[in-house]
């Protein structure tokens, strides 16, 4: 698959999820909170695109200040695998925990 066309189903994957939710369904609540059983069924709901590996569900970003100023990013993912490519393409997520950085003031 290509970049183009997996960038293209996830931009359609989240334009579609977030008209679908409201602030007040399952998707809102805290990380690994949910019960599993009541995940599913609301992905469930949520079609597939054709030919794309995996459907974006939530992709929740914050970002906020340690106490000694460094930049703290929080991300919440939730995403189903659709084929064998996103099996094998989307193994795997992990972070770089050297990222911090001081905000500048001016």
């Amino acid at each position: 698959m290509s970049t183009l066309r997996l960038i293209s189903c996830l931009t359609l994957g989240l334009f579609v999820l977030a008209t679908q939710l409201s602030a007040t369904d399952i998707w809102s609540g805290a990380s690994f909170s949910a019960d599993p059983a009541d995940l599913r069924q609301a992905a469930a709901t949520i079609k597939a695109e054709k030919q794309c590996e995996a459907t974006v569900l939530l992709n929740d970003l914050h970002f906020s200040f340690d106490e000694a100023g460094k930049l703290v990013e929080t991300r919440h993912l939730i995403y189903r695998i659709e084929t064998k490519e996103g099996v094998e393409n989307w193994a795997e997520t992990s972070a770089d925990g050297k990222r911090g950085m001081k905000p500048s003031q001016k």
